[in-house]
């Protein structure tokens, strides 16, 4: 392993060290500073010029991503590394783009009349013969405040977006991903007002795009392509699309009809409910399939009509390699569409419920027994706006603990009300053994209650809940309660169990945190850290120290010192 390899990898203050040698041996100015930031800059800063293996190891660093500019005044316009630190030399060779993987393409008010001796400068800026050999993402992020003449508001942005992706074609021969964001405000010059509806027009854009790249990211509500989509291929070839398709559904329903056959990973979202149905079907009523599609995140508009659903056909299979699927906030089917024929493949899922979801799954029986026998991973919300019909707690709880399978190990339940459900609600669900992390950082548990919630989960190893106080005189007597603690637990309470994650601390008093950590840490031999906020550690700290004044808390002192550690 080569020298420069080696240090990549080392901490912080040895690699400091090492920096303080070389400005001993070399005489170079080295200045310390309190923030980590400063720190590591000043550190490469030194390692930088005294070692030809770390100079090596700076440039590949901090040449990753490359931005061209192209402002109003094209004639200031060009390429440049937004992460390389001020205080070291740019190289002076040209060695740096093949070290390049990621090329911005920052565009401000591009979109006025252009003329032909634009695109030379940009050309000089930017010549075809300019390879990055090893870049795979293009991101495009065009913007500004442009007064333009009603007839110049497309030309000149199709044949400068186009000359740009022809340009990332020429340059990228390992090419997979292209993001597009706009954030568009056109005047009208005889109104000087705003338009309402600013879109980029990009019909010739988008085939090359969709032509050139296998991961798409149109996370923009400004894109608008013509009703004709005769020149557009018969097939793509994406197997990465994420699609924000708040005001042109047409241009969704075009790529998705195209894609389905390749896709592999497909997120949209602000999807209005009753057009979800165009995810699997098309038009005509034609079923859309997805044979190779792995991941699928559908968020829709959340709608107070149960009209805005839909049904499909019961035969129609439209995802059957399915592994991760998210929905958010609500279901927008009136059936199991999205649930049919991937009950041996799904490993991961996150759904929002309410009264009417749950009886719907329980209805067509999604969730039945011997089903989703791989699920690794459960994430459940409930629903709280008025418009749906409320669960309470341990309606909730049992529901989404009945989801877990052989292969569960983690699961995240939220419910943002605070809400405190029984522990016996879950104590008949099956596969509690299995379970290795649990999130219901929503949840207020007393001490008592996450004793009796370990002791079921034999095999947890990581916890996030909201402490709770177990008793009225708490507040004045922690010193008490680890004594009570004991006498009701048998010893040790699990032997799995290493972290508990903090929500936000804001709340929660010092010493309560102190004493339920630092309780955790005597009942469970393996426990080990705290995770509370940053900037809350110290004073954890502090209450922890003062808890070990006592005797009791005294003889675990070593354990105890490292459960908020500041490193």
């Amino acid at each position: 392993m080569h020298t420069f390899s080696t240090f990549q990898a080392l901490p912080l203050h040895i690699a400091e060290k090492v920096a303080q040698y070389y400005v001993g041996t070399h005489r170079l100015c080295y200045s310390f500073s309190n923030t980590k930031e400063n720190r590591i800059a000043n550190a490469w800063k030194t390692l930088y010029y005294v070692s030809e293996s770390w100079r090596k190891l700076a440039i590949k660093t901090f040449c990753k991503k490359i931005t061209l500019t192209i402002a109003a005044d094209i004639e200031t316009s060009g390429f440049s590394f937004v992460g390389w630190p001020q205080s070291i030399t740019m190289p002076n060779d040209n060695n740096y783009h093949i070290f390049v993987k990621d090329i911005v393409i920052d565009i401000h008010n591009v979109l006025k009349r252009i003329k032909e001796t634009d695109l030379l400068i940009l050309s000089g800026a930017w010549p075809s013969s300019l390879i990055f050999p090893v870049a795979r993402t293009a991101r495009v992020n065009i913007h500004g405040n442009v007064v333009l003449d009603q007839e110049d508001i497309h030309a000149a942005e199709n044949e400068k977006l186009c000359w740009i992706v022809q340009r990332l074609q020429q340059s990228m021969p390992r090419r997979q991903e292209f993001k597009l964001y706009t954030e568009l405000s056109f005047i009208r010059s005889q109104f000087a007002v705003p338009m309402q509806c600013a879109e980029l027009k990009a019909d010739n854009l988008l085939p090359m795009v969709l032509a050139n790249f296998e991961k798409i990211d149109l996370n923009t509500t400004s894109i608008q392509v013509a009703k004709s989509y005769s020149h557009w291929p018969n097939s793509l070839c994406i197997t990465n699309l994420r699609y924000n398709c708040k005001q042109n559904i047409e241009l969704f329903r075009q790529i998705v009809k195209l894609g389905a056959s390749s896709l592999i990973s497909l997120a949209v979202y602000n999807c209005p409910r009753q057009y979800a149905v165009y995810l699997v079907q098309d038009n005509s009523g034609y079923p859309i399939i997805y044979p190779k599609l792995e991941k699928l995140d559908l968020s829709v508009h959340m709608a107070a009509s149960k009209e805005d659903t839909c049904k499909t056909d019961s035969q129609i299979i439209p995802f059957p390699t399915l592994k991760h699927l998210k929905l958010s906030p609500a279901y927008a089917f009136a059936d199991d569409t999205l649930f049919r024929g991937n009950s041996d493949t799904l490993e991961y899922l996150h759904i929002a419920v309410d009264f009417d979801f749950i009886k719907l799954l329980r209805d067509y029986n999604v969730f039945g027994d011997g089903k989703y026998q791989k699920l690794r991973c459960v994430v459940s919300e409930k629903l709280h706006r008025a418009y749906y019909r409320q669960l309470d707690s341990d309606e909730f709880f049992r529901f989404a603990f009945g989801l877990l399978s052989p292969a569960t190990h983690t699961i995240s339940l939220k419910d943002y009300g605070n809400f405190q459900p029984s522990i016996n609600t879950i104590s008949t669900c099956p596969y509690l053994d299995n379970l290795q992390a649990l999130d219901i950082k929503y949840t207020v548990l007393g001490l008592s209650e996450m004793r009796n919630l370990i002791r079921l989960l034999p095999n947890l190893t990581d916890l996030c809940c909201t402490p709770g106080e177990d008793t009225a005189d708490f507040r004045d007597n922690e010193q008490a309660y680890l004594p009570d603690c004991f006498s009701s637990t048998r010893h040790p309470l699990s032997r799995r169990l290493k972290c508990w994650v903090l929500p936000d601390p804001s709340s929660f008093r010092v010493e309560l945190v102190a004493v339920v950590a630092a309780t955790l840490t005597i009942l469970c031999p393996s426990f080990t850290f705290a995770a509370v906020a940053i900037g809350k550690r110290k004073a954890y700290h502090q209450a922890l120290c003062k808890l070990m004044s006592s005797e009791l808390y005294a003889q675990y002192s070593d354990r105890l010192l490292c459960l908020f550690n500041e490193e």
